[in-house]
């Protein structure tokens, strides 16, 4: 019996709370839409945000190259000859001064060939002064022979006038006659002989010039048998041992100057054209780059955990590449650091470094965080607490951020909280709100 008295109060006090529900929906109905909408309550979307400013932000471009020698030199023997003397530091690595002999060429048969050459010199020197004397005598010769023959001239016209006169005979006539036409043919043998002599004598001044000539390059040849070095280097490369016969022509050995180095390092060529400081009014030559400003650059070895920093200078436009579409200029070490005095080792031929170069600087521009642009040049801002959409220009990406020309205006709200299709208009609680630093 009280099991049945218990479901008719059950049954009893459903229908009176199905009651109540209808009747609370039927006064909500009764409400107006503005008092409806009020108690509808919207979930907010909560963001992280930063409110931002125009800034000037120093441009730095960054790139990467390998540490090169700018003098290197091959060093091959200009005679042949076998070796009876080498450098003991002529090892790859070794360091030789300049001025150091390297190796020495056996110098017998080029001093033989200078004692020669030395003989010929002198043997046409002595032809050259023998026929000077020999036109002088000629010349003395001639003057002689016109003497005689103006005397048997004068014979034969007086043995002409005695023979008229019936004086002389006719033999004596022939007889003078004969004496000056000989005479006279000696005299311009004379004259032909004596007029070849500058000619003789010319020829034998060029053989001595080529006597000259040929003992010079035999000196020449003789100094070359001992070589040295031209500066201050480092063995980069050596095929030589004492004893070895080398080859006129044949590299030898690689020398490398150490003291000036350069990295060349490629740059995007939209970045350089628009973010690499150019001096005005100074151009490079025809259809090549004006000379670049010569910042303070920085240098570090990538294999290097400490991150030590190198200092070097901008040099110049090195070359550009159309496939790449790339600019590679050259940046050369400078002070102590780099032979180790100031660093803890020293920069070397063939490390790979990173080099930052200072360009210049963007003006009124907002830094964001690279993460928050789209891939569409668009980001998500908090107007009156809802979300925006806005287009922008980005002058720059580096790194972890992203540089703004247009798109945005000063105090702007931009989400930083990285969003995924969120919906346009959306009620925003912002967390965190980080206040931008004014230029």
């Amino acid at each position: 019996m009280w099991r049945t008295r218990l479901l008719s109060v059950l049954v009893g006090l459903g229908i009176l709370f199905f009651g109540v529900l209808a009747m609370a929906a039927l006064f909500y109905l009764k409400r107006s839409p503005a008092e409806a909408s009020v108690e509808a309550l919207e979930k907010p979307m909560v963001v992280e945000a930063r409110k931002v400013f125009p800034v000037s932000v120093p441009v730095v471009l960054s790139g990467y190259g390998e540490v090169a020698a700018v003098n290197e030199v091959a060093i091959a023997p200009e005679v042949s000859g076998r070796i009876v003397e080498i450098h003991p530091n002529l090892i790859e690595g070794g360091l030789v001064a300049e001025g150091d002999l390297l190796f020495q060429i056996e110098p017998q048969k080029c001093d033989a060939i200078r004692a020669d050459a030395q003989a010929q010199v002198r043997v046409q020197e002595e032809s050259r002064a023998r026929l000077e004397a020999e036109w002088h005598n000629e010349e003395a010769n001639l003057e002689a022979l016109r003497r005689k023959a103006e005397l048997a001239k004068k014979n034969f016209e007086r043995a002409q006038e005695l023979s008229t006169e019936g004086v002389g005979s006719q033999a004596d006539v022939d007889s003078a006659e004969e004496n000056y036409v000989t005479t006279k043919n000696q005299v311009e043998a004379a004259v032909r002989n004596v007029a070849l002599y500058p000619a003789r004598i010319r020829e034998s001044a060029a053989h001595v010039e080529a006597a000259q000539a040929s003992l010079q390059l035999a000196q020449l040849d003789y100094g070359k048998t001992a070589v040295r070095a031209p500066f201050n280097a480092r063995i980069k490369q050596c095929e030589l041992q004492k004893h070895q016969l080398v080859t006129a022509g044949l590299t030898a050995l690689t020398l490398a100057d150490d003291s000036v180095l350069e990295i060349a390092v490629p740059l995007n060529s939209q970045e350089a054209r628009n973010f690499l400081a150019f001096e005005e009014g100074v151009p490079g030559g025809e259809a090549w780059f004006n000379a670049v400003k010569e910042v303070r650059c920085e240098i570090r070895w990538t294999e290097d955990t400490s991150n030590h920093l190198w200092q070097g200078t901008l040099n110049r436009v090195q070359s550009y590449d159309p496939e790449s579409r790339t600019i590679t200029v050259a940046v050369r070490p400078t002070g102590n650091a780099i032979a180790g005095v100031t660093a803890p080792f020293p920069l070397v031929e063939g490390m790979f470094c990173e080099v930052r170069i200072p360009g210049r600087t963007l003006e009124n521009v907002y830094q964001v965080d690279s993460a928050i642009v789209n891939f569409d040049n668009t980001l998500f801002v908090s107007k009156d607490n809802r979300l925006a959409t806005r287009s922008v220009v980005v002058a720059r990406q580096s790194g972890e951020f992203a540089f703004i020309t247009d798109g945005l205006e000063p105090g702007d709200v931009v989400i930083t909280t990285r969003l995924v299709d969120p919906l346009e208009n959306s009620l925003l609680e912002v967390s965190r709100l980080d206040e931008g630093a004014e230029s």
